[in-house]
């Protein structure tokens, strides 16, 4: 934190008193400061609907890039994730935290290593031949300037189940996995980027909270999910 920042915090200084000085309250003091979507300080986010309110030009934009994400790494039989789509949506030197198995240390890498044990990982399973989609189901937003946070929860599927059904009929889509992804988002001055990304998978001894699948935050269903 620069030493102008700290100067610009003057009045604040010697109002709040010697005794409320330490970093910490600056530094809250300080988040009081972001705004939310409509407006609203961020202290009353405390006690209104859990749904992040944030501005609806950055809603928009943010809401789009998840999107195009989560669409860059479906794919169907015969094809590929759009490995390039991905590559433009990602900051340079934006880290990404290998999804963390029980007994295991987290692994993070970079966009080049992330992608590289993504093919991997297609290429050496079923999956890789018989497609595979990614659906959002709810996702909560906060964001502050030119900084954002997005819990999103998905579904991992694999489309028609991967088979041919009786008669030359496609099956029903096959639930593969289902998860809560975390990303931090920062904004390069013309659009939003991903800078951070980390996956938890759910199962039967870690469920989904259910603060994260409330009906406000659903995701407004997508087209051929």
């Amino acid at each position: 934190m620069s030493t102008t920042h700290w100067q610009q915090h003057a009045p604040l200084t010697r109002a709040l008193g010697s005794a409320a000085l330490s970093g910490a309250a600056l530094f809250l003091s300080t988040l009081g400061a972001c705004a939310s979507a409509d407006g609203a300080p961020a202290a009353a986010l405390e006690t209104a609907d859990p749904v992040a309110t944030v501005a609806s030009a950055d809603e928009r934009a943010l809401r789009e890039l998840i999107a195009e994400l989560y669409a860059a790494f479906s794919y169907d039989p015969g094809a590929e994730p759009d490995w390039d789509a991905q590559r433009a949506l990602f900051l340079p030197g934006a880290c990404f935290v290998a999804p963390i198995a029980p007994g295991r240390s987290p692994r993070a890498s970079d966009a080049t290593g992330f992608l590289q044990d993504f093919q991997e990982a297609l290429s050496s399973s079923r999956i890789g031949q018989c497609g595979f989609h990614e659906r959002i189901t709810h996702a909560r937003i906060d964001v502050c300037g030119d900084i954002a946070h997005a819990f999103v929860v998905f579904d991992g599927f694999v489309p028609h189940g991967g088979v041919e059904a009786a008669g030359g009929e496609r099956a029903a889509a096959a639930l593969a996995t289902r998860g809560l992804d975390s990303l931090l988002l920062v904004r390069d001055g013309r659009r939003w980027l991903v800078a951070a990304f980390a996956t938890q998978y759910a199962s039967e001894q870690r469920p989904l909270p259910a603060a994260y699948t409330l009906p406000g935050l659903r995701w407004p269903a997508q087209p051929g999910a």
